[in-house]
């Protein structure tokens, strides 16, 4: 399995003085795994992730991959917040 084929959800992103934590779930058909992004950086949990989905890429693709899908998560994400009940909070 790729990577790419990995569906990425529940995505909870917090940032507090620059720096991002943040929280999803990949899963694929039959499987699903919580995914904490910190845990991202330690080559055991890449290579866990990498067994337990049987990707086929080596583990920095996996990470990189991965982060790509997260931001691209989280800015469609603020697409569609944006702008929605402007004039509520603007009277405020």
């Amino acid at each position: 399995m790729r990577t790419e084929q990995l569906l990425l959800s529940s995505l909870d992103i917090t940032e507090d003085e620059y720096i991002f934590k943040g929280q999803f779930i990949l899963s694929c058909s039959d499987k699903s795994k919580h995914v904490d992004m910190e845990k991202l950086e330690q080559q055991s949990f890449l290579e866990e992730l990498k067994k337990y989905f049987d990707l086929e890429e080596s583990t920095s693709e996996i990470r990189n991959k991965i982060i790509d899908m997260v931001v691209e998560k989280a800015q469609i994400s603020s697409k569609i917040v944006d702008g929605r009940n402007f004039e509520e909070f603007a009277s405020k």
